[in-house]
């Protein structure tokens, strides 16, 4: 079922050496991984949540903010509620500014579902360290509250801004955060 803050996806589509570049970043494996591309909706002039909050820097509201999360988390709790065949809720696995477009109305869409896996597996990929929890950067078992963890930090971000990312990169740039 759709849901209106989450970009609607249309297919699955593997992906052979041909389709890309096999070796960058790649170069220990013996053979191609099993890469997929994701065909989706296409939505019109938006603008990415970092460069949506940059833009509107001088008229978003503390309340214009506050709804804004609130939508997102309406997304993420429509994520969350998706159920696999033994009733394992799905998450995301990499909320953060880039995977949040917002619309020409200013609605938040959830995009980026290259991390998501079913509660209770194992996910190698951890997506933006500064935007993971503890739980997913040291490779455990993926759960709902990795999710809420990266919800806290975006509130952090779409309250302070500028501020915010101007320490992130200070962050990513560590080679071990534990």
């Amino acid at each position: 079922t759709r849901h209106e803050r989450i970009v609607s996806v249309y297919n699955l589509i593997a992906l052979t050496p041909d389709d890309y570049q096999f070796g960058d970043g790649f170069s220990d494996l013996d053979k191609p991984p099993e890469i997929y591309g994701i065909v989706m909706e296409y939505i019109s002039n938006a603008l990415t949540l970092d460069l949506y909050i940059e833009s509107r820097k001088e008229d978003l509201s503390l309340d214009d903010k506050i709804d804004l999360f609130q939508n997102v988390c309406l997304g993420v709790q429509a994520i969350h509620d998706r159920k696999d065949d033994c009733n394992n809720s799905l998450c995301n696995g990499d909320i953060k500014p880039d995977n949040v477009l917002i619309d020409e109305e200013g609605e938040p869409k959830i995009i980026d579902f290259g991390l998501a896996s079913r509660q209770g597996s194992f996910q190698k990929g951890i997506g933006s360290a500064v935007f993971s929890s503890v739980n997913r950067l040291q490779a455990k078992r993926v759960c709902i509250s990795d999710d809420i963890f990266s919800l806290g930090i975006l509130l952090l971000y779409i309250l302070v801004g500028n501020r915010f990312a101007q320490n992130v990169q200070s962050l990513e740039n560590k080679q071990t955060l534990f």
